[in-house]
């Protein structure tokens, strides 16, 4: 009789609670000025680099078990998926980052840009 395999599972529950977590901690960046966007960029792309160098020691580390059969090969082809499909989510990390950084560009020009045009009503309203 087989047990059932509750990790999985278990692993995507906390997920899924730790997602909604980050949602709502997320929502403070809808009303953030371009500093705060751009230290949450900073901070999406030191994960990223986290993501990179955990990837690495994950393959280094597959590569340094002494075991040798074709389950053997099969493990490591597997660790080898994961590792890429962690390399591409630091990328979208990135580019998320990058998004993130254009957007507080965006933000800090349209503010300029309201300040100049209530400093243009001002003078308008002083004539």
């Amino acid at each position: 009789m087989d047990t059932p395999r509750t990790c999985p599972q278990n692993s995507r529950d906390a997920w899924q609670r730790d997602s909604v977590a980050a949602s709502l901690a997320a929502m403070p960046l809808l009303f953030a000025g371009p500093s705060e966007l751009h230290v949450t960029a900073r901070r999406i792309r030191d994960h990223a680099v986290d993501l990179r160098h955990r990837a690495a020691l994950l393959c280094a580390s597959a590569e340094n078990v002494h075991w040798r059969s074709p389950a053997a090969d099969s493990f490591r082809a597997r660790v080898s998926d994961v590792a890429s499909r962690m390399r591409v989510a630091a990328r979208d990390l990135e580019l998320s980052a990058d998004s993130l950084d254009r957007h507080a560009r965006r933000v800090s020009h349209a503010l300029a840009s309201a300040e100049h045009a209530v400093v243009r009503a001002v003078e308008f309203v002083a004539l």
